[in-house]
């Protein structure tokens, strides 16, 4: 089973897929970075028209169906920001909303429920966004927040850890003209623990190919829920 959320104005969108087997969807949530630009402070900012560029983000309150103790639920949650790298202060707002949204949702629960966000954040670990997931704020007189009050921080409460850090962050997008890890598995470092990774292919191999379809490397992890 699956949800999907559109991009507007476009063909394509963002999915999240689970195993029915496993889980039970409680509830989904689907967003637009263009509307919640125009529902905030931003709306009057002459950079407003910066950040409409159609993309979009959703996340899945998932519980398990198996769990014979209390219902345990899972938090998933997915995006695609913006590609542009002349455009690196976007994708930390559009990295921003997506936590935002999330610890909206959640609440009260948000120091209670662990999360997973996994995308294509079209930023490699040097960027505003690595740094913003990986240490938890990140200020605007980073190189990347080209619009920015150098005195203005983003921040967010989630402790959060990349998956791939495990390997060096292997490059995720391989073309012929460039090689990066632009792709990301984020998880709750403090709830959940990684078990298993799947192997990254050799960045020596040029994507796409006859045997590999996309231009991105496929990233594929095991998390366990920590003891409590």
């Amino acid at each position: 089973m699956g949800v999907y959320k559109q991009r507007p104005e476009m063909v394509d969108g963002s999915a999240i897929f689970f195993k029915t087997d496993r889980f039970r969807l409680v509830e989904y949530h689907g967003f637009d970075y263009n509307a919640l630009v125009s529902d905030s402070d931003d709306r009057n900012n002459m950079y407003a028209r910066h950040y409409f560029k159609n993309n979009v983000g959703i996340f899945a309150l998932l519980e398990f169906t198996s769990s014979t103790e209390q219902k345990q639920q899972i938090l998933v949650a997915t995006t695609h920001t913006y590609w542009d790298p002349q455009y690196s202060d976007l994708k930390v707002r559009q990295a921003h909303m997506l936590l935002q949204e999330i610890e909206k949702f959640l609440g009260e629960f948000s120091d209670k429920t662990p999360i997973v966000v996994a995308g294509d954040f079209n930023s490699e670990p040097s960027s505003a966004v690595y740094q913003l997931y990986s240490q938890g704020r990140v200020s605007g007189s980073h190189s990347d927040m080209l619009h920015w009050p150098a005195d203005q921080e983003f921040s967010q409460n989630f402790l959060l850890k990349s998956a791939y850090a495990a390997l060096g962050e292997p490059a995720t997008n391989c073309t012929p003209w460039f090689k990066g890890a632009i792709d990301y598995i984020w998880y709750s470092s403090a709830k959940l623990e990684l078990s298993s990774l799947l192997d990254m292919l050799s960045s020596d191999q040029p994507l796409p190919s006859a045997d590999f379809s996309s231009d991105h490397a496929a990233l594929c992890c095991e998390l366990n829920f920590k003891s409590p």
